[in-house]
């Protein structure tokens, strides 16, 4: 990525959040702070608590969608097994582990859960999770400050906007987390009138304040929204 487009880029993006802001945009802040008020993973009734955390008053598109029901099928898992669903995200949760070797090996018991489902349902036919999009919203609401939902479309978008000279062609996770990170934490939590807005713009609304790269999704979206105007 060269430094001079990130900043030009930023730049632009300080401009838009400066104007009027749809509170749906803010939707992944919200979602942060609804699942840090209600994650727990010891919780005794394992599927009130799944389905509490991720609520949302604003928008639910990061769980649901047409066509997309990650959250339904997880607590149709919940109710086969909430133990074993239990273990999958303590498993995924462990950061002394390689990112991928987890995001895979949750994905793999995602299959194995949906195999059993599908002998006593045959409605059912898909997780969900295969994706990485709902695999990756579990990271970021657990770890907001070290990861963001993935989307290989915004990813590849984003790199080919900030001229990078690898351009994603197949999904990377490891590589976008990491590259979001470094976004976050080495260009715009280093301009202050910039941290200023974001602030007072999630204050504002009671939504998560504390340090998190959906900030980075956020700005994707707001400058991809730019250039079509």
């Amino acid at each position: 990525m060269k430094v001079h487009r990130i900043k030009e880029q930023i730049a632009l993006y300080k401009t838009k959040l400066k104007g009027k802001q749809d509170p749906y945009d803010l939707f992944p802040f919200e979602a942060v702070e609804n699942y840090k008020n209600n994650w727990d993973i010891e919780a005794m009734d394992f599927g009130k608590m799944f389905d509490s955390s991720f609520k949302s008053e604003v928008s639910s598109t990061l769980w649901s969608a047409d066509q997309y029901h990650p959250k339904q099928l997880m607590l149709k898992f919940i109710e086969m097994d909430k133990e074993f669903v239990r273990l999958m995200f303590r498993d995924l949760f462990k950061e002394d582990k390689d990112i991928v070797l987890r995001v895979n090996r949750f994905t793999y018991y995602c299959d194995e859960m949906l195999s059993s489902l599908m002998k006593v349902d045959r409605k059912e036919s898909s997780h969900y999770h295969g994706d990485l999009r709902m695999v990756t919203t579990y990271l970021a609401m657990e770890f907001p400050e070290k990861y963001t939902v993935y989307s290989f479309k915004m990813f590849k978008s984003l790199m080919i906007r900030l001229e990078s000279q690898k351009t994603p062609v197949v999904d990377e996770i490891a590589r976008f987390q990491t590259l979001m990170k470094s976004l976050y934490t080495n260009f715009m939590l280093k301009d202050q009138e910039l941290v200023n807005t974001m602030n007072d713009m999630v204050k504002e609304n009671t939504y998560f304040a504390g340090n998190t790269t959906m900030w980075v999704l956020h700005f994707a979206k707001s400058i991809r929204a730019i250039s079509k105007n």
